[in-house]
C-alpha cells in the first residue's frame, strides 16, 4: 500500500508526511535498518532520559525560589520545566508531530508565563 506524501487536515489545509518510513515500498525488510526508524527510537530513547533528568532537577530549582506565594512559585517552576522543554524538543520538530506539539506548547509557555508572573 503506498500513502500520500501530504496530508490533509479537516479544513482543507495540506501539510508534508514527516514518517518518511511509509513512502517505501518494501516496509518489512527496512524495519529494522531504516534511517527515519532508528532516528525515531533515539529520539524516543532521549526524551525518556531528558524527562527523567527534568523529575531530578525540578527540587533544585524549587529550592533557588526565593518566593513565599504559592502560585508565583508555581508559575516559576512552570517556566523552568517549559524552557528546558523548549530546548530539548527544538530540534526534534522536524522527526514526528509530538514532538513538534510539545515543543509549540513550551514555546508557548515560555512566551507567556514571565508576564503572568509579573502581573500576579
Amino acid at each position: 500500500m503506498n500513502y500520500p506524501v501530504m496530508l490533509t487536515d479537516r479544513i482543507g489545509r495540506e501539510y508534508p508526511r514527516k514518517n518518511e518510513y511509509l513512502r517505501v515500498r518494501r516496509l518489512k525488510a527496512q524495519k529494522d535498518t531504516h534511517p527515519y526508524l532508528v532516528a525515531l527510537r533515539e529520539y524516543e530513547q532521549a526524551e525518556k532520559t531528558f524527562l527523567a533528568t527534568l523529575k531530578a532537577e525540578e527540587p533544585q530549582a524549587q529550592a533557588q525560589i526565593d518566593d513565599k506565594d504559592p502560585k508565583v512559585r508555581q508559575y516559576l517552576i512552570a517556566l523552568f520545566r517549559a524552557e528546558k522543554m523548549a530546548e530539548f524538543y527544538a530540534p526534534y520538530v522536524d522527526l514526528c508531530y509530538d514532538a513538534e506539539l510539545a515543543y509549540r506548547t513550551a514555546a508557548k509557555k515560555v512566551e507567556l508565563l514571565p508576564a503572568m508572573i509579573t502581573s500576579y
